[in-house]
């Protein structure tokens, strides 16, 4: 049986030497928000937000990647060519919404989504908006998961700190970027 994998990176997530693009992609494609193309070369990229969608269209970023925009702005962007669209349900934004909606748009079609370097634990500091913003961007996390109990969700090289909800999800799991590659580079021989 083939597994079908692909790579969702962080908007924080650091191209370090160790990263190996040509191993990265013989297990899936990159997929990020717009601040991880210059850095990755992302084979798709995620932006829900109007005025960078505007700004990427008019650099001509399209022609450089696979760029997915919200259905709902195709009449603001004047409906350009090359575009890909899709539709969701957010009322507000949230932290990390280009990375959670890269999710969810490839969740159905893949095995395995290799979550590198996401964010999976609040950092509370008793400021209550940035409190709100933490916990929600987890509990949407962990909702976006939820919905696709077929598929396996790794966190890649996140360090020890991992929210307990996420934990407790039977298609979640954490890993280290050099375990995932020797293990899904063997599958594929």
């Amino acid at each position: 049986m083939i597994t079908q994998s692909a790579w969702v990176l962080d908007d924080n997530s650091i191209k370090r030497k160790s990263y190996d693009f040509d191993d990265m992609r013989k297990i899936g494609p990159l997929w990020g928000g717009p601040a991880t193309f210059q850095e990755w070369y992302t084979d798709n990229t995620v932006s829900m937000d109007l005025n960078t969608n505007r700004q990427l269209i008019v650099r001509k970023f399209h022609s450089n990647t696979n760029l997915h925009v919200p259905k709902d702005q195709n009449a603001s962007l004047d409906r350009p060519g090359g575009i890909r669209l899709f539709e969701h349900d957010y009322k507000e934004t949230f932290l990390h919404q280009d990375q959670l909606c890269c999710m969810m748009l490839i969740a159905d079609f893949h095995d395995i989504l290799l979550l590198l370097h996401f964010k999976v634990s609040a950092d509370l500091t008793g400021d209550k908006l940035h409190d709100r913003a933490e916990k929600m961007y987890i509990r949407e996390l962990k909702h976006a998961i939820e919905s696709y109990p077929d598929t396996q969700f790794v966190a890649i090289d996140v360090g020890d700190a991992v929210d307990d909800s996420l934990l407790e999800l039977d298609n979640f799991t954490c890993d280290t970027y050099k375990n995932v590659l020797e293990l899904l580079l063997d599958n594929d021989d």
